[in-house]
């Protein structure tokens, strides 16, 4: 959509407003109550949409928009001042045009929240009393224009930034003179804000949900509280649209809430909307993004809601795919991890400080014990230490480049036919409309899509893993490696492909559950190698995993590390290079999900060779023991 007055161009509007505020005493945005006020903000009463949580605590939306009284007078909140002052249970008289400075300080701690904030605010009724703020105003610095904003209040901001109290909004623009002329008519452009920006809309644009025709739907973000026009998973890379992925998706909750008009003007503290006047922070202090937020009087869009709009309106949000991809999915878990790593840092400097000093000093021992070079792949069947079976395995794909070209080959043909499988599921559930997202109609369609698309991309990834063994069995007995005859092979007899996929599926259980990491993790060390010990020495599956167990024994943390090594770079490293394409570049997500595939293609044979010089270090070492009579000294 283009805004009211964007016909003169983004750059021309900011230099006005900033010539007009400048030269002239403008006022601010007037308010306008009544009887015509009233029925205005009802009739476009805000349809809001979060998500469903089916038990408290549990994953979902578990706060409401609601009313600043569910905080205001309750035991345990603390109005502090900048000198120290502390008033108990404050009531709206004692915000009242207090300025920057204070702090609204709710029962809590906002950098651990835990479940706190949640049963505090159930206990308040909080999650029963729905409702949103309505203000009718006109704007001095665009006449003609009328303008309705719907404000909502949120106990607590659950996202990569955590803070007690969230305030939200959006706003309709009326092109009429009046009141009674605005409800004559139908609302020219939207306004949603989302974090630090805003993206608008025109009314009658297919984009604008409405219930009967004249309520706009905001799916509110899980967590933000951002709006948006529609359920999805939203990509941020800055200010204005938040840095992470603001999440809308079904399954939804339906709230319907109760319209609270405000006043044209607060005069007195004993007014009941004393609240507006107060300038300072609704949250416990904390430094940066962590610090509670202003409230309405202190936004841009209070005071120039239109240019607002003009100034920092964009006309779409970056919706990422339906089924989420390698690089969109590791971006959204980076940033999410990494904000609570900075939470936790700023909550507890000492300790996370002393957290990754030890960290670094572990990485630096563990790599300055490991030997690098010689980094020689041949001959295949030698001691080896961790470092050099990494280097010479880079050093084996540089080598034998139209090896992993043709390897690479199923792995694309793989991710196409997963993507195409994941569309006809998805084409078999129910269409998404505004029926279909409330509650839990259509959550079943994306988990189906995803399981569907990883029975065709993981084995794929398996078997190409195997063929990769394949071929250094073939250059480790002075073949000639090539891609077609080791495919082949990889399927006949299936033992290494079937290791290689509950290789696989023991370390998505360790990453799916902490109960099951340490059970896991021993058995990948313990059976790391029966893969490679299949495909060289002609092993069935159950043969293949005790000689695997035969090759670790007394050496499977090690083992375990580089194993581990192996399969991060298989799996991080092409969404870790799409997401700095992503976070650096213009690109599209197509083209940078293009980016994370190609990598690919060399990241998942080098994890192969990886697992393979480790089986024949090991195997090596084996023989050495059993000829001489005694253990190896070669860690």
């Amino acid at each position: 959509m283009t805004s009211p007055r964007r016909r003169r161009g983004r750059a021309a509007l900011a230099v006005a407003a900033a010539l007009w505020l400048v030269l002239v005493d403008a006022a601010p945005a007037a308010a306008i109550d009544g009887p015509e006020a009233q029925q205005l903000a009802e009739l476009h009463a805000p349809v809001v949409l979060v998500r469903a949580q089916p038990r408290a605590c549990g994953e979902g939306e578990p706060y409401r928009p609601t009313a600043v009284e569910s905080v205001l007078g309750k035991e345990g909140v603390v109005l502090r001042g900048p000198s120290g002052e502390a008033i108990d249970a404050p009531t709206a008289a004692d915000l009242f045009d207090r300025g920057a400075g204070w702090h609204l300080d709710l029962p809590g701690g906002a950098l651990r929240p835990g479940c706190q904030y949640e049963a505090w605010s159930r206990a308040n009724g909080a999650d029963q009393d729905v409702v949103v703020y309505a203000r009718v105003a006109d704007d001095p610095e665009e006449p003609g224009w009328i303008v309705l904003q719907y404000w909502l209040y949120w106990v607590f901001n659950d996202w990569n930034d955590r803070h007690e109290s969230d305030w939200e909004m959006i706003q309709l623009l009326f092109e009429a003179d009046t009141v009674g002329q605005a409800l004559r008519t139908e609302p020219s452009a939207t306004a949603y804000a989302q974090h630090e920006g805003v993206e608008e809309a025109e009314w009658d644009s297919t984009k604008v949900a409405k219930v009967d025709g004249v309520r706009p739907v905001v799916h509110s973000s899980m967590g933000s509280h951002a709006s948006y026009y529609s359920a999805h998973r939203w990509l941020g890379k800055g200010a204005s649209t938040g840095f992470g992925c603001d999440d809308s998706r079904p399954a939804l909750t339906r709230l319907d809430p109760e319209v609270v008009l405000l006043p044209d003007e607060v005069g007195t503290a004993e007014d009941p909307f004393a609240w507006l006047t107060y300038r300072g922070r609704w949250g416990e202090q904390h430094a940066g993004f962590n610090n509670g937020p202003t409230g309405p009087n202190a936004k841009d869009q209070w005071w120039g809601p239109v240019r607002w709009v003009d100034e920092y309106g964009r006309d779409t949000s970056v919706a990422l795919p339906e089924l989420g991809s390698n690089v969109t999915d590791f971006f959204c878990d980076a940033s999410q991890q990494g904000s609570q790593l900075l939470v936790d840092f700023l909550d507890e400097p000492l300790a996370m400080t002393a957290v990754l000093v030890g960290l670094g000093a572990v990485t630096a021992l563990v790599l300055r014990r490991t030997q690098w070079r010689p980094g020689e792949p041949r001959p295949i069947a030698s001691r080896r230490r961790a470092g050099q079976i990494l280097h010479s395995s880079v050093r084996l794909v540089a080598r034998h480049p139209r090896l992993a070209g043709g390897l690479g080959v199923v792995l694309l043909v793989g991710g196409a036919l997963a993507t195409v499988l994941q569309v006809v599921v998805l084409e078999l559930t129910p269409a998404e409309n505004l029926a279909d997202v409330i509650d839990h109609e259509s959550a079943l369609g994306v988990p189906l899509a995803h399981v569907a698309g990883a029975l065709v991309s993981v084995p794929a990834a398996c078997l190409v893993a195997v063929a990769l063994v394949f071929a250094v069995r073939d250059l480790e007995r002075g073949d000639d490696p090539r891609a077609g005859p080791a495919l082949r092979r990889a399927l006949r007899p299936p033992s290494g492909l079937l290791t290689a996929l509950l290789l696989v599926a023991l370390l998505i259980v360790s990453t799916s559950t902490l109960v099951l990491l340490p059970v896991c993790l021993w058995l990948v060390a313990r059976w790391a190698l029966a893969a490679p010990a299949c495909v060289v020495e002609g092993l069935g599956f159950r043969d293949g995993l005790r000689r695997s167990a035969e090759l670790t024994r007394g050496r499977r943390w090690r083992v375990l590390g580089v194993a581990v090594v192996a399969i991060a770079v298989a799996s991080v490293v092409g969404p870790a290079v799409g997401t700095v394409v992503l976070l650096t570049t213009a690109a599209s997500i197509l083209v940078v999900n293009v980016v994370s595939a190609l990598v690919g293609l060399v990241t998942v044979p080098l994890a192969a060779a990886v697992l393979s010089l480790l089986y024949y270090d090991r195997r090596t070492a084996w023989e050495a023991r059993a000829g001489a009579g005694a253990p190896s000294s070669l860690p």
